[in-house]
């Protein structure tokens, strides 16, 4: 059996303060059959903040993160 896994790009989309932008971006990825998003590290060439909320929202989400 073949199995496909689809993953979002966060690419060009500001998380916003305390990621809320992807919060509400990422929840609606999830109800459009998303398994994951792909996170890139660095915006904006800053490192992103607080990632820990990041992986803990996935979790409770049930998204895959693929760090690209």
């Amino acid at each position: 059996m073949v199995l496909r896994s689809r993953y979002r790009s966060t690419w060009g989309i500001p998380p916003g303060p305390g990621q809320s932008n992807w919060e509400s971006r990422l929840r609606e990825w999830k109800l459009h059959g998303y398994s994951g998003v792909e996170l890139n590290l660095n915006f904006d060439g800053k490192l992103i903040e607080n990632l820990e909320n990041t992986r803990q929202f996935c979790d409770s989400e049930g998204l895959e993160i693929a760090v690209v």
